[in-house]
Order: structure tokens, then C-alpha cells, then sequence
């Protein structure tokens, strides 16, 4: 186990330049799901999709026309889908040269049995269903005709209170009666909104040590000019000093969940020690743990799985990397209007807004490690520093483990409904600058990951929990 001093952590480096070339390769090509590397790959892709093009000509043909897309459930996994394919529905067959949906257009209506008929004269032939059931208006893979969101990216399609209008667009999550953007607990149905301390939430959404996160969407990511999926400045996210692995920028939805108020400390990962459900670190000299006077400090020289044991130990878990970023950036309700994301509102850059780093709000490197002091801080002591949601320390003091693996591409690939990263690789993401990071590294957006079995002074964790 590693317990270097923090100026030879190679986590330090940010994750688009830390990870070997290899994992740097570009995003994939934007109309599929999958990566396609070269150019006898996008051709190949073309022919298949001719070939389906045909395929779907035949069976209308031949009087099965309505067999093979009508049989596509609106759930079929993103990964094996075609999106160019959407806009082409191949339950008709266009005997003019265009797409069955131009000759639909151009050249019939939808009868009442659910065919479409050409005029009379026309050799244009019959559809077997609308090209309106073939919409998807928001690419989430549901057909508009099975969406409970139509205009908003929601691939998993949950609706919390059951009235058929899904919750990325549910004006009223719960079904309590009350707004989201005036519920204190909209996640949970409470029609009393009691609040017994008056911090504006709810006490059914009220977790010891912890803070509510609401459900809704919020902006991820960071891009600029030179970044795989390029923004201009003024643009939702942009950031002239995004790495590429931080694009593209994407509004994505997620449940509420509860998020731990600070870092685990080293009294609270002791205690779970003494419990027999926790290992020890390896001490060294910038670990924390055994330190007099560091009991208020964030354990740091912990593994990933230390960090799991920990956290399932308090019955809770690691935060995802979206649940992460949510709770150090704000939802888009923080902004100006709170149904939309704004560019400049709800894309703000540290966790206190788009000021520059001072050790007023954050313990970081600024020309002297830990503000001056060498050290961490005890956790929670730079309040002027805490997310919109007033989740403490999101920059500086340690960087945290998140639940999530690396991939390669996985902003690109990833659902805008609840993504929950790439289901295996070789290094766990953590987030948020440390006592020892320079302040261009305290951004948001700003991605790293290293061996879930290392273990460095300057990372430690917090924990998460979803609401039920």
C-alpha cells in the first residue's frame, strides 16, 4: 500500500492526462452508441444499415411489414441500437427514391385500420403503421409513442408516483400535491412538509450527518474549443481549460439521494476499525489516522474498498460519479429558472461559484500545501466554501472515491437518465481537489482515477445513500 508524500502521487495529474495514450483515443462516432475507430468500421456500419434498409422493404413486401420494428420494445439496450436508424422507419417501403416516412408524407394519410393509403393513382403502395410511432424526439431510445417524457432523455422510464407522466418531467415527483420546486422533500411523498429545524428540508428527507440532494437534472461536464465534442464560450459548460475525457457536456437526470454533509472522519473510520468491520491504513507521514489532534480530520490513505467497508458498514454507500458532481455543482433548479439549465448559472465551476480559489473556502495548494498548513483541515471548517446544496469541502482538503470504474468514452455512451458508469475496468474514479492540488484543479468537472488497491494521503471518501 501506498502512502507516499502527496508531491509524488500521481494522482495529482488529472485523468485525461494521467491515463496512458491508449485510453485517450476519440469518442465515438456521435450517431452510434458504440465506438467506431476508423473508417472501414463507419462503412461497414453503412452497409448494414443499407442492408436493413432492404430488408425492411422486403417484408412490407411481401405483407410482414409491420413484424420487425414493430416488435422493437422501446428498452432495447442503447449499445445495440442504431440511432441514424430511428428517423428510417422500415415498415414501408418508398417507391420514389426517399424514405418510406418521405413518401408518407409527401404522399399519403393515416387511415383509421392504422395503414397509411397513397392517393388514388399512386403507385406509392401502403404503410402498415404511422411514421409518428417511430419519433424520438429527445434520442433515448423510446419511441415517442412509448414515452412517458417525450422531450426529455429518460432511458429507464420511472414514474415514482405511478400518474403515467415519467419524473424527469413530473412537475410533481412524488404525488403529494406539491411542486418539486417548492416541495421540501420532493422525492417523498409529504403532503405536511413539516420541517422541525426550518433549514428548508423536510424532516421525511432529513438524514443524520447528511444532506438532501433532490431529484432533477443537472449539468455534467466541461468542454471548449479543442475538446472532442467542441462548445464556444457562452455555451452551456464551457471551460477553457476542460479536459477532453470531461465532454461532451450533457443535462442528466438523477433520483434524489442523501449525501454524507463532509468527508468520513478519522474518529468516525476508527470506530469502524474497533468494530471489527474496517481494516487499517498503513500509516505514514501525511496519513491522518494516529495523528494527535486529527480526530475531526478526513480519514485519507484509504483503498476504494476501504472505502466501501466503511460505508457499507453505516448502511450507506458510495456516491456515483454523477451523484458526485450534483452535489459539488447544484441541480439546474439552483440557477435563474429553475425548469431549465442555464449557461452560467447551473454550469458553475467550483463548488461556490466561478470565483478563483482563496483559502476562504477551500484547503488547497496555494504555493504552500494545505493553505499553509502542511495538512488537512478539519472537515466542514470552510463553510464559505460548500456546495448550493451546502455540502462541505467538494474542493481541497482530500479528493474523494466515487463508486464509479473509468471508461473509456462513457460521457459519450453514457444514458442522461441515472448513469451509473462502465460495468468494470482497471481504475475508480475520484473527485474533487486535495490539500495538495493547485487551484486549477479544484474544478468540478476535473476527472481522475488511479488502482482501486492504491492508497494515497491525498484521498479519503464520503458516503451516499438513496432515497427509497
Amino acid at each position: 500500500m501506498k502512502n507516499e508524500p502527496h508531491s509524488c502521487d500521481p494522482m495529482i495529474i488529472g485523468a485525461g492526462r494521467f491515463l496512458p495514450a491508449w485510453r485517450k483515443r476519440s469518442f465515438p462516432w456521435r450517431s452510434f452508441r458504440g465506438p467506431i475507430e476508423n473508417e472501414g468500421s463507419k462503412m461497414m456500419m453503412a452497409r448494414m444499415e443499407l442492408l436493413l434498409l432492404f430488408l425492411g422493404s422486403l417484408l412490407v413486401a411481401c405483407g410482414g411489414g409491420t413484424g420487425y420494428w414493430n416488435g422493437r420494445s422501446g428498452q432495447t439496450s442503447a449499445a445495440s441500437s442504431i440511432e441514424t436508424a430511428r428517423s428510417t422507419p422500415l415498415t414501408g417501403a418508398a417507391t420514389t427514391g426517399g424514405t418510406a416516412a418521405e413518401t408518407t408524407s409527401q404522399q399519403g394519410e393515416t387511415s383509421t385500420s392504422g395503414a397509411t393509403s397513397a392517393p388514388e393513382g399512386s403507385s406509392a403502395g401502403t404503410r402498415s403503421a404511422s411514421t409518428e410511432e417511430f419519433v424520438d424526439r429527445d434520442e433515448d431510445g423510446v419511441w415517442d409513442s412509448e414515452d412517458n417524457c417525450p422531450d426529455q432523455p429518460n432511458e429507464r422510464q420511472r414514474d415514482r408516483d405511478g400518474d403515467g407522466l415519467g419524473d424527469v418531467c413530473d412537475p410533481d415527483r412524488d404525488g403529494d400535491g406539491i411542486p418539486n420546486e417548492t416541495d421540501d422533500c420532493a422525492d417523498v411523498f409529504d403532503p405536511q412538509q413539516e420541517d422541525a429545524d426550518g433549514d428548508g428540508t423536510g424532516d421525511a428527507c432529513q438524514q443524520a450527518g447528511m444532506v438532501y440532494v433532490p431529484g432533477g437534472l443537472f449539468v455534467r461536464g466541461a468542454c471548449n474549443e479543442t475538446s472532442p465534442f467542441p462548445c464556444q464560450r457562452g455555451d452551456l459548460g464551457y471551460s477553457a481549460a476542460a479536459e477532453a475525457n470531461e465532454s461532451p457536456v450533457r443535462q442528466i437526470y438523477l433520483d434524489g439521494f442523501w449525501i454524507d454533509a463532509t468527508e468520513v472522519t478519522v474518529a468516525a473510520f476508527l470506530a469502524c476499525i474497533e468494530a471489527g468491520r474496517c481494516t487499517p491504513v498503513q500509516g505514514g507521514e501525511n496519513c491522518n489516522l494516529g495523528r494527535e489532534g486529527f480526530a475531526d480530520h478526513p480519514i485519507n490513505c484509504v483503498t476504494w474498498g476501504q472505502a466501501v467497508d466503511y460505508c457499507r458498514w453505516v448502511q450507506k454507500r458510495l456516491p456515483t460519479e454523477a451523484e458526485w458532481e450534483k452535489a459539488a455543482r447544484g441541480g439546474c433548479e439552483k440557477g435563474g429558472d429553475p425548469l431549465r439549465c442555464e449557461a452560467g448559472m447551473d454550469d458553475r465551476k467550483y463548488p461556490w461559484g466561478n470565483a478563483p480559489p482563496t483559502c476562504q473556502v477551500a484547503t488547497f495548494d496555494n504555493g504552500v500545501d494545505g493553505c499553509g498548513t502542511y495538512v488537512t483541515t478539519p472537515v466542514g471548517s470552510k463553510p464559505d466554501g460548500d456546495s448550493p446544496y451546502g455540502v462541505g469541502d467538494m474542493a481541497g482538503n482530500v479528493a474523494e472515491w466515487v463508486a464509479d470504474w473509468l471508461g473509456n468514452d462513457e460521457y459519450a455512451r453514457s444514458e442522461s437518465d441515472m448513469p451509473d458508469g462502465p460495468q468494470e475496468g482497471s481504475y475508480r474514479v475520484f473527485r474533487g481537489g486535495s490539500w495538495g492540488a493547485p487551484p486549477e484543479m479544484l474544478r468540478i468537472s476535473l476527472r481522475f482515477a488511479t488502482l482501486p488497491t492504491d492508497a494515497f494521503s491525498s484521498i479519503g471518501f464520503r458516503c451516499a445513500r438513496s432515497v427509497p
